[in-house]
């Protein structure tokens, strides 16, 4: 069994904490930092994989082309943003316990055809004579409220544990999201329950209606993270931000 670890880059000056939009990239890596922490994973060990973590996350704040991007283009930036450092590269982790998913998550409104979300396999070439290292990722096209691109990453992530054996989110997408460890998220197929899994925590928020559960839970991100935020660290020029899940900034 392998822990899944999340290796996010946010494209787009969108994301930027002081641009003032209705949530930044923070509060979307902190709500995928306790979904990949926390039980949802706990199904996916039938799968091989189990809890992680988010690694060092980077945040580009250049707008995409307006025109749209292609596989092409993830690419170039998903090579570019880890051999500059910005993001670890694959063999900073223990490959044999640990699975990297590197994630591009595109600021709102950025369209790639008429997709929301898709899954590609990124090769990195080391450069150094190494055979290049090929494992999946997904882009993500962000959604108006953080409860929606954490809802769209986490699809994307359980087919990722799955990759080949059928599709698990697909199987539960007539299914409500649930709640699990506080987050909005879709179930994905159990072979072991031979159901939809995981079963929601008991929250009184579930029996609202899905619009005030995505009210509900970007206040609650917002409360958590406008402290946090507050004495965040300012972009360095244009080069990005970049932080490890565990700073204590």
């Amino acid at each position: 069994m392998k822990q899944l670890i999340l290796v996010p880059v946010y494209w787009g000056q969108w994301w930027v904490p002081s641009s003032g939009n209705v949530y930044s990239w923070a509060a979307v890596s902190a709500a995928m930092g306790a979904v990949v922490r926390g039980r949802y994973m706990d199904g996916l060990n039938q799968y091989g994989f189990g809890r992680g973590a988010v690694s060092k996350t980077y945040v580009y704040p250049v707008d995409p082309p307006a025109g749209g991007i292609d596989e092409a283009d993830l690419q170039r930036m998903l090579q570019t943003a880890v051999t500059a450092g910005h993001l670890a590269k694959p063999d900073e982790f223990d490959l044999q316990v640990q699975q990297p998913f590197y994630s591009v998550i595109l600021q709102p409104g950025i369209q790639r055809e008429a997709d929301e979300s898709y899954q590609f396999t990124f090769s990195y070439d080391y450069d150094d004579g190494r055979e290049p290292w090929a494992g999946q990722a997904c882009w993500i096209r962000g959604d108006m409220t953080a409860a929606g691109t954490v809802r769209r990453w986490v699809t994307e992530m359980a087919e990722a544990c799955t990759r080949g054996r059928g599709e698990i989110s697909g199987r539960c997408q007539h299914r409500p999201p649930v709640f699990v460890d506080r987050v909005n998220v879709p179930q994905y197929w159990s072979v072991l329950d031979n159901a939809c899994w995981p079963p929601s925590d008991v929250h009184p928020v579930e029996r609202r209606s899905q619009h005030a559960v995505d009210q509900e839970t970007q206040r609650q991100l917002d409360a958590q993270f406008e402290r946090q935020l507050h004495d965040a660290r300012h972009l360095e020029g244009r080069r990005g931000l970049h932080r490890r899940e565990d700073d204590t900034a």
